[in-house]
């Protein structure tokens, strides 16, 4: 007899096959974030790329984003420095602003 919780009849194996890779829509490539991406990030890696080239790919478009998200920070933030005392703190975010672009 067995003594353990689990029948002995195994389950039928499922087929655990991946979803193909939908397209991209034509409408995503005209956004904000995608025009974003053509400036700042290396274009993405085809389907039958290496680990390596996708994730160098996928790291790009993180620290693009990163990058966008900063720069609307400094960006919202440089008129609360003209009300300052200290109008360095105004010329420190003019020049942050500047540095992403460079990259």
């Amino acid at each position: 007899m067995n003594n353990t919780p689990f029948p002995d009849s195994t389950l039928p194996q499922q087929n655990r096959s991946f979803p193909t890779i939908v397209d991209h829509d034509e409408r995503k490539q005209n956004s904000l974030f995608q025009r974003w991406y053509a400036l700042t990030a290396i274009p993405e890696a085809p389907r039958q790329a290496s680990f390596f080239q996708r994730e160098a790919a996928r790291k790009s478009r993180l620290f693009s984003t990163v990058l966008f998200f900063f720069t609307v920070v400094i960006i919202v933030f440089l008129p609360c420095c003209l009300l300052l005392p200290n109008h360095y703190d105004f010329w420190i975010d003019t020049v942050l602003i500047a540095l992403p672009l460079l990259h």
